[in-house]
């Protein structure tokens, strides 16, 4: 749960403010934003959403204690830098490009981590892990990361692009977390929940 919560500060407020960088910086209306956005998300997201669930079921039947977590290893070290690389260049087409692979990889962590819950806790305290979840995602997602985005934003530079450069940075601040919490969850697996 904390790697939806920590993914969650930078994957959901990018999906927020991303309409915003396209307005003010590529002279979109907030229609044209709209439709651009889910042309690039919905396969993205979509896509995501299939693979991730594939991805966990094999390495679980490869390893039944660890496999699942050993999932979230490919989409914390991709998301990132997607996200990064994406939004490092001024050109509309290539921070489209970011964001879709950010959002393939960032799907993960919603997808894996309802799975998860289900293989690792004991039945008795699911439906709790689940509201943490909920309750985390809401926090950082739709609290501290857009309000975090717009400050870092305005710390970084001026102009049109600051929340372009917010978004990089925080997702450089909490990228490193989650890689951090995402090592420390595969190390400490122990294996499925007694039902």
């Amino acid at each position: 749960m904390s790697l939806t919560g920590i993914s969650s500060a930078f994957n959901t407020t990018i999906a927020i403010w991303l309409p915003t960088v396209l307005i003010r910086e590529h002279g979109m209306t907030a229609s044209q934003a709209g439709y651009t956005i889910a042309l690039v998300a919905v396969p993205a997201g979509l896509f995501g959403n299939f693979f991730w669930q594939w991805w966990g079921t094999r390495l679980q039947m490869r390893n039944a204690a660890k496999g699942h977590v050993h999932a979230f290893i490919i989409p914390t070290l991709m998301t990132g830098p997607c996200y990064i690389a994406g939004f490092l260049t001024s050109n509309v087409t290539l921070q489209l490009v970011g964001f879709a692979a950010g959002l393939f990889a960032g799907v993960a962590f919603n997808v894996l981590t309802q799975i998860a819950i289900q293989f690792y806790t004991p039945a008795q305290m699911r439906a709790r892990m689940v509201s943490i979840n909920y309750l985390a995602v809401s926090l950082l997602g739709y609290g501290l990361g857009p309000s975090a985005a717009v400050e870092l934003g305005q710390h970084l530079t001026e102009g049109s692009s600051d929340l372009r450069y917010g978004l990089i940075g925080l997702t450089a601040i909490a990228w490193p977390l989650l890689i951090l919490v995402t090592m420390t969850a595969v190390r400490n697996a122990d294996g499925p929940a007694e039902a």
